[in-house]
């Protein structure tokens, strides 16, 4: 399993090599992954002036914050559980989710550093789990799957 997750790390890695940023570009920003789906269940934000935001993300990427840039997660397919088949409303970026707030992200100027999991729910360093969809595939199926992905 672990020479397979090597694997997928690889190809995750290699396969983002047509991408480049400049050396000389300073990116500043956070993974703000959740909050089109914090907006969408109607949750406000506020400055420090106690002054509610309207757009968080004009907020972010304005003079007062400075961000230029935003980490997004994609999950292969969550069901809003977590690995262990429990409630977990926060595992919610599917590709329809992903590509929404990312073309929202682009149109205010922000990078976006597209974070692909290659599972249903959180993942670490040393929690690893193959999307469910995927789970009797072979190494070689999986592999390919990995790069349709």
């Amino acid at each position: 399993m672990k020479k397979l997750l090597t694997v997928l790390f690889l190809l995750a890695v290699v396969g983002g090599q047509g991408l480049s940023l400049r050396a000389q570009e300073m990116y500043v920003g956070g993974d703000i992954s959740l909050l089109q789906s914090y907006e969408d269940h109607g949750v406000d934000y506020y400055d420090l002036q106690n002054r509610r935001i309207s757009d968080v993300v004009k907020y972010l990427g304005g003079v007062e914050v400075g961000w230029n840039a935003a980490r997004v997660r994609l999950f292969v397919n969550p069901k809003g559980v977590d690995n262990d088949g429990n409630a977990d409303v926060q595992v919610c970026q599917d590709l329809d989710y992903v590509v929404r707030f990312c073309k929202r992200l682009k149109a205010e100027g922000f990078a976006v550093l597209l974070d692909i999991q290659y599972t249903d729910s959180w993942a670490d360093p040393s929690n690893q789990w193959i999307p469910a969809a995927w789970a009797d595939l072979n190494e070689t199926q999986l592999l390919a799957r990995v790069r349709l992905y």
